[in-house]
């Protein structure tokens, strides 16, 4: 460690340097320190006596925080405010409620208003989730009503639309799923063939949440506010 190696050197040279300061008598029998190792080889006095002395506690100060540092006594763990505002999925994000989302046992109700394009996510305690969404275009509407989950898949694909990959799947009725997808740039706005569209990080942070608390106890519901 380059910084521990530094302060360990600089230590020594100041434990060194103490000894540089010796006494002359004087003729009224007084002592005044001189430093034999000025340039002009005369004997000056020492008046850098004071500054090595703070200069020596300086150094073993640092010498034991290099120590600590090094040791990993006061190794940096992960900021808690770094990792509040990093930057998160596309759509808007909220904080989980103190008491955390829901846990085995606990209710997740899935709320997507077509007109606004915006999903809410709540469990117990109250909203923990704000997302956009993609509903669907005009020709391919997304139904209405209260469901529940009939069957959710990590990864899934479209047999009436060319295959298309559909990551993190939670089924609600029928053919209709909450689903990841590629197209980011619509999301805010009707794009889909009918399924409800989500940022995929968005997908699989829902996903969990349904496999967590379970299939019976979530409800999807999707409304025009």
């Amino acid at each position: 460690m380059k910084t521990y190696d530094g302060a360990v050197k600089n230590g020594r040279n100041i434990v060194s340097g103490l000894g540089d300061c010796k006494y002359r008598k004087t003729r009224e029998g007084g002592r005044n320190p001189v430093n034999p190792r000025a340039r002009d080889g005369c004997d000056t006095p020492c008046v850098g006596h004071a500054r090595r002395v703070a200069m020596f506690l300086r150094g073993i100060v640092a010498l034991l925080l290099a120590g600590l540092f090094s040791s990993g006594s006061l190794a940096a763990t992960p900021s808690l405010l770094g990792e509040l505002f990093s930057p998160g999925a596309e759509g808007h994000t909220l904080a989980e409620t103190d008491s955390g989302p829901a846990g085995p046992g606990g209710h997740l109700t899935i709320t997507v208003d077509i007109s606004t394009q915006e999903m809410t996510v709540e469990n117990d305690w109250g909203t923990v989730y704000t997302w956009d969404v993609s509903t669907g275009r005009s020709g391919h509407a997304t139904p209405t009503g209260r469901f529940r989950p009939i069957r959710i898949h990590e990864i899934w694909y479209s047999s009436k639309y060319e295959n298309a990959p559909m990551p993190w799947s939670i089924f609600f009725h029928g053919g209709y799923a909450i689903h990841g997808t590629t197209d980011i740039k619509h999301l805010g706005h009707v794009a889909s063939h009918g399924c409800v569209r989500l940022d995929p990080r968005n997908a699989k942070v829902l996903y969990d949440l349904v496999k967590q608390v379970g299939m019976q106890n979530t409800t999807v519901m999707l409304i025009r506010s």
